[in-house]
C-alpha cells in the first residue's frame, strides 16, 4: 500500500515539474512577439488600415516561406493578409546583410506574382509595385492598394 501511495505521489510531483516547464517556455516564447520588427511592422499595418485583415506570421514560417530556411534576418515580422486571393502583406527584417535580405524578398514578391497571374490576376499589379525599402539594417516591404502612403510610411520607419 505504502508503495502504491509513494509511486502515485512521485509520477504526481514529476507531472506537476513538467508542466512548470512547459508554461515559463511558452512565456519566453511570447516575449519575442514584442520584438522591434514586429512593433514595426504592426504600426505599418495599422496605419495602412489594414489591422482587421491583417495577421502576424510566426518567425518560422517566416524563415521557410521568404529566406528558403537560412537565417538571415536577426528580427523578422511578416503580416499576410487573411482574405482569401489578396495579397496584401508588410514586413519588416532586421539583418546584417541587406543585400541577401532584399534578393530574398524579391524572390518572394516573384513567386508570389506568378501565382497571382494564374489564380487572382487583379493582384499582379500590387505585387508588381510593392514598396521594397532598405537602410543599413532593416529590410521593409509592404505589398497594398495604396503604394505612396505605403512609401511614405516605409521611409518614416526607416529614418529617411
Amino acid at each position: 500500500m505504502l508503495k502504491k501511495f509513494v509511486s502515485s505521489f512521485l509520477c504526481i510531483l514529476l507531472l506537476t515539474g513538467c508542466s512548470k516547464k512547459v508554461s515559463e517556455q511558452n512565456l519566453n516564447t511570447g516575449s519575442s512577439a514584442e520584438s522591434n520588427a514586429s512593433r514595426q511592422a504592426a504600426q505599418l499595418v495599422d496605419e495602412l488600415g489594414m489591422k482587421d485583415s491583417m495577421k502576424e506570421t510566426k518567425a518560422r514560417v517566416i524563415k521557410g516561406m521568404i529566406f528558403d530556411g537560412d537565417d538571415i534576418a536577426s528580427d523578422a515580422s511578416l503580416f499576410l493578409s487573411t482574405e482569401s486571393g489578396n495579397s496584401d502583406s508588410v514586413g519588416v527584417f532586421y539583418t546584417d546583410d541587406i543585400d541577401t535580405c532584399t534578393k530574398d524578398v524579391q524572390a518572394y514578391l516573384e513567386n508570389q506574382k506568378a501565382d497571382a497571374q494564374t489564380y487572382n490576376a487583379d493582384q499582379v499589379f500590387k505585387i508588381s509595385n510593392a514598396v521594397i525599402d532598405s537602410n543599413d539594417k532593416t529590410v521593409v516591404f509592404v505589398v497594398c492598394d495604396d503604394i505612396e502612403k505605403a512609401r511614405k510610411l516605409s521611409a518614416q520607419i526607416l529614418g529617411k
